[in-house]
Parts: structure tokens; C-alpha cells; sequence
């Protein structure tokens, strides 16, 4: 699934635009990568410290643009021509390079879903289905959008989810600081953890998981402040380009074109907060866990000031999951909602009726994704057992004859 991924990606990033358009033979690249390429560029010659001062448009901890360095590297060594935001290039070479890496990065995605719907009980069949499905529904995120990170975050997040699951608390700790680092929207997910995992053993999980991510944290807090708690805190966007909900009416305004993001996405992890509670009292059910780790990464969607259309797949995709072992109908209503609410995110009737069609997709997808909640039995009550009475031909003999008395007994039997 990850070659076919790579294969069609880089299929309509070279040749759409001259064979279906029929324009100008350029190369079709997402902006949003661009701009964590050229961020990976002065990572490599140590202007990390000061990277959200440099109007890279990242907006969240830049562990892919780590990552992405190398590759950076490896292309300039091999003089790959970058693109350019001054010199727009209809076919910068780099491209070759960068597009298929960003691109495989669905790999992760797709192995942490299969992890999941393996832990929930789903057969085979059920989990090559649901790849084909998550594969369809996060094609755009790089391949439209850019944002491989995303999928990053998606896929060791839902490790980290699976390895809780099954006990294994050392390794989810680690992969969901691996998740953070790359995508702080991850963070709906550890009040679903701590519920799951009970407060004993949250203590050195979070520990694991925050390690990675505050060391980056600090590493760009402490040379440069003011950029770091600006951009991590408010996280501007513009509502003029992306699509504005009626949280944009209450978010404060953070310059002529932005408005912040932070203050509703605190709104979102609170009420994430309350399924915790929930994953505290069905912490042995894994089918409700999933089913409110997908409403909890659903809240980051209708607690936005301003969407954009791939912030909806990580709810969708984990709902599929959630869904995959049970009956087909349900598995059929949770897909067709979730591509109708794909669709639905690329339009824009007005903030109002964007916010409603897009919470009744997912209240429709998380409805019939529910699994069924059933009281604990009591327990039935122990027979009381009576004690054996003593035979009155026991009680009148000596105890040497007792033996004697009980085989002669049976025989008679």
C-alpha cells in the first residue's frame, strides 16, 4: 500500500498538470512541504535555535523537519535544484527526491491502523479493507496539502495506543513522545492513555513520552522565547485562506491575517479530558477505548477556530478501526460517512453551516462505530455447602474399628 501510495502521488504530482489540465508542463508541489524543506536547510546549518523566526510556517514542534534533513543534505550533495518561493520553478529537481520520502512516510499511518484493528480483534480480510480505506482517506494530507508529519503523528500515536493496550507501557511511552514530536494534536489522545493505563502506571509513561518533545521544546525555548511561546501558544492562521467555523467569532486576532488556534484547541483537550473517565471505567473493553481515542482526536475538528479539510482524517481513519470487527453494515456507514465528511471539508457554505455538516458527519460516524456497553453481571451468590454428618455407627464405636465398620459399609453400598 505504501508503494501504490508513493506510485500515485508522484503520478499526479508530475504529469497532471500537463496531461489532465493540459497547461504548462510543471510539477504539482505542496507549499506546506516547501516550507519544512527550506526549514530542514537551516537545521543543517545550525539555525535551529531561531527556526520559528524565520517565517518557515511551522506551527508545531519540528521533529519532521529534523528528520528531513538528511534527505536535504543528501540532495544538495547531489546539486538537486530546490524550489524557491522568489523563483517559483515549474520542475525543481529536489522534488524527485523530497516527494517520495515525504510520501512514505504513510507507511507509519498505515502500520499503526493495522496495529490497532490487529489489537481490536479484526481478521485479516477486515484489515487489508481497512488499509485500502485509511490509504484513500490520507492520500491529500501530503500529496494535497503537504503535511507528512500528520501522518506521523497518526501512526505512532496509534502504536502507542495498541502497545497500551496490550501492556506494554514502556514502548508506547517512547512512541508517543515520537508521536508528539511530530504533531501536537496527539495530544487528545493521553487523557484516553492515562484512563486506560490507571494512575500508577501513567506516572513513568508520560514521563517516556515527554521527554522527547520537551527536550526539543527547550532546546528552542531557551535561545529564542518569544518566537517559540508565540508560535506553540497561539498557533496563528489565516482564516482568510483556510476554512474559518464560528470559533474564529471568539479567537483572539494575533495580526492582520491570523487569528490564534491555541485557546480553542485547550477548549478540545478538556473535553478530551472527560473521556478519560470513560477509559478509566472500560479500560478492559479495547473496542470502547478505540472508540474514544476516535472521539477524542474528533474534538480537535470541532474545537478549531479555522479547519482545514485533512484535519479530519485521523478521527476518521481511527473510527475505522474502531469498527473493523464488527458487522459489515456498520463498516459501510462509517466509511460512507467518512468520505462524505471528506468532501464535505473542501466546501465552503458559510461558517456556520460548515461547523454543522461537518459535526453531524462525525457524530454519524462515531454513532455507528459505538460499540455496545453492557453492565457488569452480578455475582451469583456461592451455594453453601452443608457439612457431612457423622454416622451414628462412627459415633458408638472405638476408634479402632472405624476402618472396619466404614469398608463392611461400603461393601453393603
Amino acid at each position: 500500500m505504501t508503494l501504490l501510495y508513493v506510485a500515485t502521488g508522484m503520478a499526479f504530482s508530475l504529469w497532471w498538470a500537463p496531461v489532465v489540465r493540459h497547461g504548462p508542463d510543471y510539477w504539482i508541489q505542496p507549499g506546506d512541504l516547501l516550507g519544512m524543506v527550506r526549514a530542514s536547510g537551516w537545521i543543517e546549518y545550525g539555525g535551529f535555535s531561531y527556526l520559528y523566526s524565520l517565517h518557515s510556517g511551522i506551527v508545531t514542534l519540528p521533529g519532521f523537519s529534523i528528520l528531513l534533513t538528511p534527505f536535504v543534505a543528501v540532495s544538495q550533495a547531489l546539486h538537486l535544484v530546490p524550489a524557491t518561493t522568489l523563483l517559483p520553478l515549474p520542475r525543481p529537481t529536489q522534488w524527485l527526491l523530497i516527494g517520495p520520502v515525504a510520501m512514505a512516510a504513510s507507511a507509519v499511518a498505515l502500520a499503526g491502523l493495522d496495529a490497532l484493528a490487529r489489537s481490536a480483534g479484526a481478521s485479516l480480510v477486515r484489515r487489508r479493507i481497512l488499509l485500502v480505506a485509511a490509504a484513500a482517506a490520507s492520500w491529500s494530507v501530503v500529496v494535497i496539502w503537504g503535511h507528512p508529519e500528520d501522518l506521523l503523528a497518526m501512526g505512532l500515536g496509534a502504536l502507542a495506543l495498541s502497545r497500551a493496550m496490550e501492556g506494554r507501557t514502556t514502548s508506547a511511552g517512547w512512541l508517543l513522545g515520537g508521536a508528539l514530536a511530530m504533531q501536537l494534536y496527539v495530544v487528545l489522545l493521553v487523557p484516553v492513555l492515562v484512563g486506560l493505563l490507571g494512575l500508577r502506571r501513567s506516572a513513568p509513561f508520560l514521563a517516556r513520552a515527554a521527554l522527547l518533545p520537551g527536550a526539543l521544546f527547550l532546546a528552542l525555548a531557551i535561545p529564542n522565547p518569544h518566537a517559540t511561546l508565540h508560535v506553540l501558544l497561539d498557533q496563528p492562521t489565516p482564516p482568510s485562506v483556510n476554512f474559518p467555523t464560528p470559533w474564529v467569532l471568539l479567537a483572539p486576532h494575533v495580526g492582520r491575517q491570523h487569528v490564534a488556534g491555541g485557546p480553542g484547541r485547550l477548549v478540545g483537550l478538556a473535553a478530551a479530558s472527560a473521556l478519560g473517565f470513560l477509559a478509566a471505567r472500560f479500560r478492559a473493553d479495547r473496542l470502547t477505548i478505540l472508540w474514544l481515542a476516535a472521539a477524542a482526536l474528533s474534538l480537535r475538528c470541532l474545537t478549531e477556530a479555522v479547519m482545514t479539510p485533512y484535519y479530519v482524517v485521523p478521527g476518521i481513519a481511527v473510527a475505522l478501526a474502531a469498527v473493523a470487527p464488527r458487522s459489515w453494515r456498520r463498516w459501510a456507514l462509517v466509511a460512507a460517512a467518512g468520505a462524505a465528511l471528506t468532501v464535505l471539508t473542501y466546501h465552503r457554505p458559510g461558517i456556520w453551516w460548515y461547523f454543522l455538516e461537518m459535526a453531524g458527519a462525525f457524530a454519524l460516524i462515531l454513532a455507528a462505530s459505538r460499540p455496545h456497553w453492557h453492565r457488569a453481571p452480578a455475582p451469583e451468590a456461592t451455594p453453601t455447602v452443608e457439612p457431612t454428618a457423622t454416622p451414628s455407627w462412627a459415633a458408638v464405636r472405638g476408634p479402632e474399628e472405624v476402618p472396619a465398620l466404614a469398608a463392611n459399609q461400603l461393601r453393603r453400598s
